[in-house]
Parts: C-alpha cells; structure tokens; sequence
C-alpha cells in the first residue's frame, strides 16, 4: 500500500465509512423489494459483500498475497480453526453453567429433530460468518491499523468499530442497555484481534468467533434464560451483556498472548496448555 503508516491507517478508516455508507442505500432498495426480509441483516450482509470485495481488491490489487489478512500457511486452518472452536464451546458452556447454579437459565425439553435442525442451520450461518468477518475485521481492518499506527491502538481502533456495526439497527435498547453490549462486543473484537496478531492467521480466530456466533443462535432451541437479580449482572438471554462474559473476556485478554506463544514453541495445543 503506497504512502506511510498514517497513510495506511486514514485509507482503511475511510474505507470502513465507505462501506457503510454505500451498504445503506442498497439495503434500502433490496428491503423495498423484499419486505419481509430485516433491514438490519440485509444491511450486516451488503456491508459483509462489500467488505470482503474490499479486501480481494487490496491482495489483488496491491501487489500483497493472502498472508497480508491473515490467510497464510493453509495447512494451519484447521488445527488452528478447530482449537478456537473448542474453546469458544468450553467458555460458552462455562458461563451457561455458572447461570445455571445461579438459577438464571434451565433446560427447555423440546423435539430432538427440531433442535438437531436449528444446530445445523445455526452451525452454517456461524461458519460463513465466522470467516467472513474474521477477514474483514481482523485480517484487514486490525491488521492494517496495527501496522499504520500501533499494535493496540489498532486492536483498539478496529474492536470499537466491531462494535459499533452491531448498533447499525432501526431500533435500539435503553442507553444502559446499549453501554453495556458495546462493552461486550468491544472486548470480543479485542479478544479474536489478539488471536488473529498473536498466530498471524485469522484461523483460530475464526473458530472462535464461529463457536460463539453458533451457540449464541442455537441455544434458545434447548435453553432458557431466566430472569435473575440482579438484572445487570446476568442480563437474560444477552450473554454479551452479562459481567460474568466480561471478567472471562478479560481474562483471555490477559491470558491468551502467553498461551499461545507457548503453543508455537510446543507441537500441540494440548502439549503447550499442559505446560502452562
């Protein structure tokens, strides 16, 4: 990319805003076609399209190959990508439990079939976006900050934006509401940023972010979040929102550059947890 760090970092930054811009009045014209569809998730799927023409371009383009966002070495895809998707799953799993001695969520008995068929649907829509917006917001967007201004003001940068396109919605929750799932999502976006800079690769990243995405859409199948006081502690079925998420993002925050650092002096992920 021609020009320097500054330069970099101003280009992707109107970038971001040109996406956004250009995926509004497109999502409009495609929801007055088709009414019934959601303007948000016609909206989230424009702006995605266009982000990742975006990004081809700049590999195509600017004389880089895909190690630039965060495709290189294939063959670590799948170790890499089935490593995060293990602990998204285990975190997940972790915090429903710990709402579970608490009285906030129960089992909600339903047909077999049903539940294995919205696993299914969930489990697809997760893997597309998993990938799709690990590439964008991770292996372009925090990538290139990071180069053109600083590591963590890049992380910063990017993670504030990840947030943000959560809130592109008609319609919005209570001011306290809303502070509380940017906080979530901020921390999420820094949490899968320092995945994707610590292994190079959007990959264990991407299973991250897809365990996630999946479970958060395929648990209200077989699950129930109750009310539970206090409400701002466990915030229903919102678990982005919730504290308990908060101090377990923080903590992967705080413990994630060292396990994977030994992860790539070790020749597993199990041989380097073991060690820890």
């Amino acid at each position: 990319m021609k020009g320097g760090p500054d330069a970099r970092a101003t280009k992707v930054i109107f970038q971001i805003a040109a996406v956004l811009l250009a995926a509004y009045p497109m999502a409009l014209a495609v929801h007055a076609i088709h009414p019934a569809w959601p303007l948000l998730r016609i909206f989230s799927r424009i702006a995605m399209l266009l982000a990742l023409i975006i990004t081809i371009r700049h590999v195509r383009l600017g004389g880089w190959d895909w190690k630039a966002v965060g495709m290189g070495n294939g063959n670590r895809f799948f170790p890499e990508w089935r490593f995060g998707f293990f602990i998204g799953v285990c975190s997940f799993f972790l915090l429903i439990g710990l709402k579970f001695a608490a009285g906030a969520a129960f089992i909600s008995v339903s047909d077999t079939a049903i539940i294995l068929e919205k696993g299914g649907k969930a489990l697809m829509q997760a893997g597309v976006i998993g990938i799709a917006e690990e590439l964008f917001f991770r292996g372009y967007i925090t990538g290139q900050l990071s180069r053109g201004l600083s590591k963590w003001r890049g992380v910063i940068i990017a993670s504030i934006f990840f947030s943000a396109v959560h809130f592109m919605r008609s319609s919005l929750p209570s001011p306290a509401e809303v502070a509380a799932e940017a906080f979530g999502l901020f921390l999420i976006g820094v949490t899968l940023s320092i995945a994707m800079l610590e292994t190079g690769r959007i990959y264990l990243s991407a299973g991250l972010h897809t365990a996630w995405v999946f479970l958060m859409k395929w648990d209200n199948s077989f699950l129930v979040h109750a009310e539970r006081d206090p409400d701002w502690f466990w915030a229903g079925d919102r678990i982005v929102m919730s504290v308990p998420a908060w101090i377990l993002l923080v903590v992967f925050i705080a413990i994630m550059p060292t396990v994977l650092r030994r992860i790539r002096l070790a020749s597993s992920p199990r041989q380097a947890l073991e060690s820890v």
